[in-house]
């Protein structure tokens, strides 16, 4: 089996888990993948792929970490592009990152065409390291 399928087998069972928890806990499920409670974690691409790839440096500590959050997390249509970007061309592993997205993990917030001027400004700042679109998008929602 291949390493990324492998990690979505188990991404699946905490997913589901994670997902019994918060029912249990809020008294019902959800119902069109919506969660009860605002999600208030973000989410940033390095962090998903390390989840997906079972040979990623940082795997074991994203599982870890992973296991103890509250689902779902927030991130960008940004952090997406940019995922699906770096997953490249090969079938399995674009397969493997959808079933992340579309599992209830995820909740997706939009930038409005309004809040650029904001997201460009964060862009902007020298901190001695630029800052990229799809994580500007995500400190700005933060």
């Amino acid at each position: 089996m291949r390493p990324r399928k492998i990690a979505w087998e188990l991404w699946r069972v905490e997913i589901r888990a994670a997902r019994k928890r918060r029912a249990k806990r809020f008294g019902g499920g959800c119902s069109g993948g919506e969660s009860l409670v605002a999600a208030s974690t973000l989410i940033d691409t390095g962090a998903i792929l390390a989840l997906l790839d079972r040979s990623d440096r940082w795997h074991e500590a994203c599982v870890g970490t992973f296991r103890q959050l509250q689902l779902p997390l927030r991130t960008s249509e940004a952090v997406l592009t940019e995922l699906f970007h770096l997953v490249g061309d090969a079938r399995a592993e674009m397969e493997a990152a959808w079933k992340f997205v579309r599992s209830g993990a995820l909740l997706l917030g939009a930038i409005e065409d309004g809040e650029l001027g904001s997201v460009r400004s964060l862009m902007s700042r020298k901190w001695g390291r630029p800052m990229g679109f799809a994580e500007a998008t995500l400190v700005y929602r933060a």
